[in-house]
């Protein structure tokens, strides 16, 4: 039975899924995920993906309140 071993990277963790790696980051109230096949590469992605987020003007991100599925789907 393997064992998830989960390593801080600072600004969320990583842990290793199959044959992959997958790092998590949770930033400005938002939740960022990244899968690669090497540590490295998923931690980079991630990162990525965080400075890609929407930012408005007092620093907190767009579209970071709850949305219902109704509102979601019929805009």
């Amino acid at each position: 039975m393997s064992t998830k071993t989960r390593k801080s990277n600072g600004q969320g963790h990583t842990y290793k899924v199959g044959n992959s790696w997958k790092t998590v980051i949770t930033s400005k109230g938002r939740t960022v995920t990244a899968t690669a096949k090497t540590q490295q590469e998923s931690k980079r992605r991630a990162k990525e993906k965080v400075h890609q987020l929407p930012v408005s003007n007092n620093g907190k991100v767009v579209g970071a309140n709850k949305v219902t599925l109704g509102e979601y789907l019929l805009p």
